[in-house]
């Protein structure tokens, strides 16, 4: 399975599937993305990024975001049980989060440290019963879920408030 985003639709992305994850993103909290633009993680390309975000009602405010940083040595992301190696990075924007690539150009990891979706953590823990708490530091807390076979998320949560601080999603089968 493939996961993707909740809302919209990009032309360069035509025919790439979309998944049961849009039905585990939206619920009574209001809705959130896996992913950016309608990008598939695990198969979205550094090349459909680049297509997609070359319109020109993108090209100003993403301008710098669409130059991949090489990331040497690659660091570890843990999630899920599995461990992601992004090769390259392409930073956030106001209007977009971070974007991971593996060494083969594959989106395999979104990181959203300015979420503008206003979930909370009893909405996040009503969608995703078997979400586990991976991290507790007493101000914040970190969740994470499976969403399908090889998507994984985790969101970090303002305590006592419960109000997202962040939110990751990552493709746990292997890439490489």
């Amino acid at each position: 399975m493939l996961a993707c985003l909740v809302l919209g639709s990009v032309p360069a992305l035509a025919g790439q599937a979309r998944s049961r994850a849009d039905l585990a993103t939206t619920g009574a909290g209001g809705s959130y993305e896996l992913a950016p633009d309608g990008f598939v993680l695990g198969r979205t390309t550094l090349s459909d990024v680049r297509r997609a975000w070359a319109v020109p009602e993108r090209r100003e405010p993403l301008a710098h975001a669409r130059i991949p940083t090489p990331l040497a040595p690659p660091p570890r992301w843990h999630l899920a049980g599995a461990t992601l190696r992004p090769a390259l990075r392409v930073d956030a924007t106001s209007a977009t989060p971070t974007l991971y690539f593996d060494r083969l150009e594959r989106l395999i990891l979104v990181v959203d440290s300015a979420p503008r979706e206003r979930l909370h953590r009893a909405d996040f823990e009503r969608r995703h019963p078997a979400a586990t708490v991976v991290r507790d530091w007493g101000s914040a807390v970190e969740l994470e879920a499976r969403v399908e076979a090889c998507v994984a998320i985790r969101a970090l949560f303002d305590q006592p408030r419960g109000t997202l601080r962040q939110l990751a999603s990552g493709y746990t089968c292997g890439t490489d």
